[in-house]
């Protein structure tokens, strides 16, 4: 199996882990927020902070499937992708609609 996955491009496999990642990311972030009741600049840095450790974790097991390099431009690149799919999801799926009077 694992012969199987170091055929793909390791690129597409970072970029599926980060994506899976993201989607899992936003409920771990309210988590912690509601958890420790963080709004505002500590939201923000917890959501900076989940998106890091997620990303890490991508590119530790992604470079164990694929044999990616983890290198800091690819722990980079996975933070982000993680803190954006977040970030989408968080405003697509998740975002309560604003309320106009």
């Amino acid at each position: 199996m694992l012969e199987y996955l170091k055929a793909i491009d390791p690129d597409l496999i970072l970029a599926v882990m980060s994506i899976i990642a993201g989607f899992f990311g936003k409920p771990l972030i309210n988590v912690i927020k509601d958890l420790f009741k963080w709004e505002d600049k500590q939201a923000v840095w917890t959501a900076t902070g989940v998106s890091l450790a997620l990303g890490l974790l991508v590119v530790f097991a992604g470079g164990e499937f694929s044999g990616a390099t983890v290198d800091l431009p690819t722990i980079g690149a996975a933070w982000s992708a993680v803190f954006t799919v977040a970030t989408l999801f968080y405003k697509v799926f998740w975002n309560e609609p604003e309320v106009k009077s």
